[in-house]
C-alpha cells in the first residue's frame, strides 16, 4: 500500500466596496505563521489582511490536517467579536471544517471560499475514512450489469458498494440522533447559552475591577491631599518654634551614600522621606522637624561597582522605599503606589530604618565611616 504525500490549494473570495479581491494558498507557498493562514488587520502578522474596523487584528487562522485530509479554520479572537462560519458560532478552543462555498463572517466583512483542492490522497490509503474526499458521482454507462459474475470489481459497482455504505451510514446516524433527542439547533442554543454565561462573567470582572480603580484613585488623591495638608501645618508651626531639632549628617566614606528618614513631625503625625545623597567627604544638614529626640534612618553606601552596603544600628523599623525621591505620612506609599507592575518597575520594597537619637541641646552631628564592607555611624 502506498502513502502519498496529500497536497493542497485553498482560494478565498472577499467582496471589498464592490471589488472582488482573490487570495490563493497552497503547501508550498510560504506565510508569515508557519503552516496556517492568517486571517485579521495587522499587515506584520496576517496573510490575509482586511481593513475594516470591526475585524480583529489577529482574528483566525486556516490550516490543512493532512491526518484528516481536510481545511480546517480555527478561532484566535477567544470570546469577543466571535467568527461566524457557515451561519454557526466558532467559539475559542473549536475548530470547524471548511468546504467548497463556506461563508465566514469577521465582524462586518464576509469571506467566501471559492475552492478546496486536495491532490495525492486515495481512500483506500487514507486513515479516516470519515474525512477523506468523497468519490465523485459516476453516470450510468447504460451496460447491463446483471450478469456480471465480477460486478464488485467494476468501478460503477465500487462506486455504487461505497455510496451505499455512505447512504447506511447516514441512516444510521439520523437514527441515533433521533433516539436520542438530540439534534444541531438544539447544540447551537447550548452553545449560546454557554457563551453569554461566559460572557456575562467577563463583564462582572470588568466592572468590579472598575470600580476597584476607582476606589483606589480616590484613595490616592485622598493620601496626596493628607500630605500636602500635613506639610503645610508643619511648616506654620515650625515658625512659631523657639526650638526645633536638628543634625547633620558626614560622609568619610570613599563611596556616595543615599539616606531615607523616618520620624514624628511636630503635629505629631509619623513621616517618611528620601532619598539624600551624601557624596565622599560630604556634610548635609536636612530640616526634618523632629518633636521628639529620635529619628529612624536608612543608609546605602554605594561603590564604584554599584554594590550596596547598608548601615545597621540596633533598634529598628521597617518602612516603604522605592527607587524614585519620595514623601509620605503613615503607610501611604502603599496605598499612592498600586500593582504588582507598577511596584516592581519602581523597585517599591520594605527596609529597615535604624534608631539614631538627638542631643539634649543644639545640633546633632552624626559621621559615617566605612570599614571595609562595613557602613558605621557614629
Amino acid at each position: 500500500m502506498t502513502t502519498l504525500m496529500p497536497q493542497w490549494k485553498f482560494t478565498l473570495q472577499h467582496d471589498d466596496a464592490g471589488k472582488q479581491q482573490t487570495w490563493q494558498f497552497s503547501e508550498q507557498q510560504p506565510t508569515k505563521n508557519p503552516d496556517t493562514i492568517r486571517i485579521g488587520r495587522d499587515h506584520l502578522k496576517c496573510d490575509v489582511v482586511l481593513q475594516d474596523n470591526t475585524v480583529s487584528s489577529l482574528h483566525v487562522e486556516i490550516f490543512f490536517n493532512q491526518q484528516e485530509n481536510r481545511i480546517f479554520i480555527r478561532n484566535l479572537r477567544g470570546l469577543q467579536n466571535l467568527p461566524l462560519v457557515d451561519g454557526v458560532l466558532l467559539y475559542p478552543d473549536k475548530e470547524f471544517s471548511l468546504y467548497n462555498n463556506s461563508i465566514i463572517c469577521l465582524g462586518k466583512q464576509k469571506l467566501k471560499v471559492i475552492d478546496i483542492s486536495i491532490f495525492g490522497v486515495s481512500n483506500l490509503d487514507a486513515t479516516n475514512l470519515n474525512f477523506s474526499p468523497k468519490p465523485d458521482r459516476e453516470e450510468n454507462s447504460g451496460k447491463d450489469t446483471s450478469n456480471n459474475k465480477n460486478f464488485w470489481k467494476e468501478p460503477t459497482g465500487i462506486a455504487t458498494i461505497i455510496t451505499s455504505v455512505f447512504t447506511l451510514g447516514g441512516v444510521i446516524i439520523t437514527s441515533v440522533f433521533a433516539l436520542s433527542g438530540v439534534n444541531l439547533t438544539q447544540y447551537t442554543e447550548r452553545e449560546k447559552i454557554k457563551f453569554e454565561q461566559q460572557k456575562t462573567q467577563y463583564q462582572v470582572k470588568a466592572d468590579q475591577d472598575k470600580l476597584m480603580q476607582e476606589l483606589l484613585s480616590k484613595k490616592q488623591e485622598k493620601a496626596e491631599e493628607r500630605f500636602y495638608q500635613h506639610k503645610a501645618e508643619v511648616l506654620n508651626m515650625e515658625k512659631n518654634e523657639t526650638k526645633s531639632k536638628q543634625i547633620r549628617l558626614k560622609n568619610n566614606c570613599d563611596k556616595f551614600i543615599n539616606i531615607a528618614v523616618n520620624f514624628t513631625a511636630l503635629n505629631d503625625i509619623e513621616e517618611t522621606r528620601g532619598w539624600n545623597g551624601i557624596s565622599p567627604g560630604g556634610t548635609i544638614s536636612p530640616s526634618y522637624f523632629a518633636r521628639s529626640g529620635t529619628i529612624f534612618i536608612h543608609a546605602e553606601a554605594i561603590d564604584s561597582n554599584d554594590k550596596k552596603y547598608e548601615w545597621e544600628g540596633e533598634s529598628y523599623r521597617e518602612k516603604n522605599t522605592i527607587e524614585a525621591h519620595f514623601d509620605y505620612i503613615a503607610d501611604d506609599l502603599s496605598i499612592l503606589i498600586s500593582g504588582d507592575k507598577e511596584r516592581k518597575l519602581k523597585k517599591f520594597e520594605a527596609k529597615k530604618f535604624y534608631e539614631v537619637n538627638f542631643e539634649p541641646n543644639g545640633i546633632t552631628t552624626k559621621t559615617f565611616t566605612c570599614n571595609g564592607n562595613s557602613l558605621q555611624l557614629k
